[in-house]
């Protein structure tokens, strides 16, 4: 389905992509998900559509629903997570709650342009955040409090529903990066030999 507001027309089947138009690069991909995540992907078959696509997401007129299983029983049946999420300044891939002005301030005119670019990636990765939070069940796991969590990102920023699940007190259970090593089973990449099974 496109999602509400995306389209104006008719919503239509497309025929599968042929194997040689997707060896050709003809089909493209209009999003990504963070490492170890599961969900939707989707891909276009043309230029327009990709673009249309992508705009959608731009636009936050693409509404985007995520399950979560947590360690912990929140005290809250709903909540909301209005935290900003910037760059871990001691860690090139992680990202944090915090303020991007306190956290990476603007560059400084003056300043070596090597330092003014990094200030910029930085900041560009950073910014106000929220995501509205819903307990959907609750349980155990391995001897442990675990609650099942309905995600819904207002804003899309790296790893925000990651690090604002962790920011409540709530790792998503298997998430190396903010969970800790909690012992829990996680994805893995394929192995080469399992790559070219059908």
């Amino acid at each position: 389905r496109v999602p509400r507001g995306c389209s104006g027309g008719r919503v239509r089947s497309t025929p599968r992509p042929r194997r040689s138009q997707a060896l050709a690069g003809e089909v493209r991909h209009c999003h990504q998900l963070d490492y170890a995540t599961s969900g939707v992907l989707l891909y276009a078959l043309s230029r327009k559509a990709a673009a249309a696509a992508s705009k959608c997401f731009e636009k936050r007129t693409a509404k985007k629903q995520y399950l979560a299983v947590v360690w912990g029983s929140p005290a809250f049946s709903e909540t909301r997570c209005e935290l900003g999420v910037c760059q871990d300044p001691t860690h090139d891939f992680r990202m944090m709650c915090g303020d991007r002005d306190a956290v990476w301030p603007a560059p400084d005119a003056t300043a070596p342009k090597a330092d003014r670019d990094l200030r910029k990636k930085k900041r560009r990765h950073s910014g106000p955040a929220a995501t509205d939070v819903r307990v959907l069940e609750r349980g155990t796991y391995r001897g442990r409090a675990v609650a099942k969590l309905l995600l819904k990102p207002e804003t899309g920023r790296r790893h925000q529903l990651r690090v604002h699940c962790k920011a409540l007190g709530l790792p998503i259970v298997g998430d190396a990066t903010y969970g800790g090593d909690d012992g829990a089973p996680r994805a893995r990449p394929a192995r080469e030999d399992e790559k070219t099974r059908r």
